[in-house]
C-alpha cells in the first residue's frame, strides 16, 4: 500500500534532514573561521568583507521575496545562516585585538546586551511592517520588509567600518597606548635608580 502523508506530515519529515545540513555547514563553516583572521589586521578586512556580503544578499532577497522567488529566498537564507557562523568568531577576534584582556567580559557582556534591545526594538517594528505588507498585498511575500531592512543596516555598517592600520602585531592605537605604558615604567624605573644612588 502506498503510503498518503499530509502537507503536515511532509514537512516533518523534510526538517531533520534540512536541520542536519544546516548544523553540518554551520560546523564546518565555525571550524574554518579562523582562516579569515589569520594575520594580525585582517578582524576589520573579514567584517567589512561580511558585511559588503551581507549587503548583497539581502539586495538580492528583497526582490526574491518582494516578487515570491522561493529557491532563492532559501539560498539567501542558507548563506546567511553559514555567515552567521563565520561571524561569531570574527567578533570574538576584533574585541581580543581592541580591547584590554580584563575588560574582554564586560565587553561581550555589552554586546550581548545592546544585541537584545537591539532586537526588542527592532522585532516590533518589523513586525508591524510584515502585518502592513500581508493586510494590504504589497508583494508575492509579506516578508520582503526583512529584507529592505536588512539591506539598510548592513549598508550602514558596511559605509561606517573602521579602516585601522596595523604595526606589527596589535593596532597602532594599541601599540601607541603600550609604548605610553613602556615609557611610564621606565621612567619610574629610572626614578627608582636616581634614589638609590641618592641613597648612596
Amino acid at each position: 500500500a502506498s503510503m498518503h502523508l499530509t502537507g503536515e506530515q511532509k514537512s516533518v519529515f523534510l526538517i531533520g534532514p534540512v536541520f542536519f545540513v544546516l548544523f553540518l555547514l554551520s560546523a564546518v563553516a565555525s571550524r574554518n573561521a579562523y582562516r579569515l583572521v589569520s594575520s594580525p589586521g585582517q578582524e576589520d578586512k573579514t567584517a567589512r568583507l561580511l558585511w559588503g556580503l551581507s549587503v548583497v544578499l539581502f539586495l538580492a532577497l528583497l526582490p526574491a521575496m518582494y516578487y515570491g522567488i522561493y529557491w532563492l529566498m532559501i539560498a539567501g537564507f542558507i548563506v546567511l545562516y553559514i555567515m552567521q557562523n563565520l561571524w561569531r568568531p570574527v567578533l570574538i577576534s576584533r574585541f581580543d585585538a581592541h580591547c584590554d584582556e580584563a575588560k574582554g567580559a564586560t565587553v561581550l557582556s555589552i554586546e550581548s546586551q545592546a544585541k537584545s534591545v537591539s532586537t526588542m526594538i527592532i522585532a516590533p517594528v518589523l513586525g508591524l511592517a510584515v502585518d502592513l505588507a500581508r493586510d494590504r498585498g504589497i508583494g508575492a511575500s509579506e516578508f520582503w520588509p526583512l529584507a529592505a531592512l536588512g539591506a539598510v543596516i548592513a549598508i550602514a555598517f558596511f559605509l561606517t567600518a573602521r579602516n585601522i592600520q596595523y604595526d606589527g602585531q596589535k593596532p597602532i592605537l594599541q601599540d601607541t597606548t603600550s609604548r605610553a605604558s613602556a615609557i611610564q615604567q621606565e621612567s619610574k624605573d629610572l626614578s627608582y635608580l636616581i634614589q638609590e644612588d641618592d641613597d648612596y
